[in-house]
């Protein structure tokens, strides 16, 4: 085997006296980076100074046959770079081995400037740092403020920990707050790389992960106030789990320039199916029915009136995400549905739902029932007052599962109680809890929830689905979803 390493050629390579470097081989020595750098042999480490030395009594080589002395008589011989005894005589040569490849450059400096040029081509990182990542089972997410061939790296590591670059990662901290239940959901859904922290409402854990927390999720839109951002100053972004906000200091948002999120219409299926089933529960007097069957009166005092929803008017005040599903779940039931909204959706819009735009008035006057489903603000609060109760249908019934303010409770109270509305379905109340003394718990033509209409085992999986998504996003540099319109203005 020649000259391969074990053999008798090898170690007389080894055994024997360098031979002197000639003029040549230092004019034309091969291009940097490769066996007989363009460079003395000295300051080669002693492996590459072994693989380009010439043996004692070798002739002089040319990479090219005899007729290129012909052709270019100014060219000198490229050096031999092998013993003579070795199986590569003649013009097919071949290294007497392959120098490992960090001795094949002029320096350190040079093969670092080559991965740095690699990396700006899109090449693949330095070998030093592909061997630095521990965790390769996480992905990387986060903004690591360092060069991105540290960043792939450091992204993967636990909080604290560092690499050969000498930088240190601090994954960032995702605080969840809620109740047990939902919290019990935490573990399956959140995504790998970030430190995780569940505590609950005003709890100690909620107080100290605050300093630390980059994202707050939760049922969270009350601690959104000027201390927030005292108290949580990395904060890149306020996730709430619930879809509404009216308890949240939008003005503290805004200047804080943190994105403020609800949950996307996570909730949008529960809280429509509560309010189809408020007004089949009122329209069937289904409480009366239930309290006469466990007071042992089987038909009761002849049961008042019934009715059912198909062929009925359904006027829809707010459609949006939730406000459309109710639509399509009335629809199914043979019900006539009209809306207003603030926005108006386009003709195509409207025929694809099934749906007509009335104004306000008019789905007041003309509705048999009548759901809302707004947020609560400034131009939203009492929109339903004693005028507006005053020109529906004595038959009619209203829904309400979008905040309590929105309609003027006391006005309600006592038009129900006179006989002017047929009935009401709530979930939500103008103080809640509501207390126990107030008229509406008395009523019988009333169906009352308690603010639980959106609290579902499925819609708490999408609402943290939502959220972490949205985690994510922000980490990656993207802009967040589902921001509160009135931070966009």
């Amino acid at each position: 085997m020649g000259c391969l390493p074990g053999s008798p050629g090898f170690r007389e390579l080894l055994q024997g006296p360098p031979a002197p470097l000639q003029e040549a081989d230092l004019r034309h020595a091969g291009p940097p980076g490769r066996c007989g750098a363009d460079r003395s042999r000295d300051g080669l480490p002693p492996l590459l100074r072994l693989a380009t030395r010439r043996a004692p009594g070798a002739a002089q080589g040319r990479r090219h046959s005899g007729r290129d002395d012909e052709r270019h008589p100014g060219r000198h011989p490229a050096p031999r770079r092998f013993p003579a005894h070795s199986r590569a005589q003649g013009p097919h040569r071949r290294c007497l081995f392959r120098a490992p490849r960090r001795f094949r450059a002029a320096g350190r400096h040079q093969a670092l400037s080559r991965a740095a040029a690699s990396r700006r081509r899109g090449g693949r990182q330095d070998a030093h740092h592909r061997r630095a990542a521990p965790y390769r089972g996480f992905r990387p997410v986060g903004r690591v403020r360092l060069g991105s061939h540290r960043a792939r790296a450091l992204a993967r590591a636990p909080r604290g920990s560092s690499c050969c670059c000498g930088g240190i990662v601090m994954v960032e901290r995702v605080l969840v707050v809620g109740p047990k239940d939902t919290l019990s959901m935490v573990d399956d859904l959140a995504p790998k790389g970030f430190e995780i922290v569940k505590a609950g409402h005003n709890s100690p854990e909620m107080k100290a992960a605050l300093p630390g927390t980059d994202y707050f999720v939760g049922f969270i839109q009350q601690y959104v106030t000027p201390q927030l951002f005292k108290d949580a100053p990395k904060l890149k972004l306020i996730q709430m789990l619930s879809a509404g906000y009216d308890r949240a200091d939008l003005a503290a948002a805004r200047r804080s320039g943190v994105p403020l999120c609800n949950n996307g219409g996570a909730n949008s299926v529960a809280v429509s199916e509560h309010a189809m089933l408020l007004m089949l529960a009122v329209s069937r007097r289904l409480i009366t029915q239930h309290t006469n069957v466990t007071a042992g009166r089987w038909h009761g005092n002849q049961p008042p009136t019934v009715h059912e929803v198909r062929n009925r008017v359904l006027g829809i005040i707010g459609l949006g995400t939730i406000g459309k599903k109710v639509a399509r779940l009335a629809k199914a039931f043979g019900m006539t549905v009209h809306y207003y909204d603030i926005v108006r959706l386009k003709e195509e819009e409207e025929d694809a739902l099934g749906v007509r735009f009335r104004l306000l008035p008019e789905i007041l006057r003309h509705s048999d029932i009548v759901s809302l489903h707004v947020p609560l603000n400034a131009s939203t609060e009492h929109m339903i007052g004693p005028q507006e109760l005053a020109v529906m249908k004595p038959s009619a019934i209203i829904v309400n599962t979008s905040r309590g303010p929105v309609i003027d409770e006391k006005a309600m109270t006592a038009a129900l109680s006179a006989g002017k509305l047929f009935g009401a379905g709530l979930d939500v109340f103008d103080e809640e809890p509501t207390p126990p003394d107030n008229p509406l718990l008395k009523l019988d033509n009333v169906v009352l929830t308690a603010h639980l209409a959106g609290p579902t085992f499925e819609s708490n999986v999408t609402r943290l689905r939502n959220g972490f998504d949205n985690v994510q996003r922000v980490a990656r540099g993207e802009p967040a979803l589902w921001v509160v319109p009135e931070l966009l203005e």
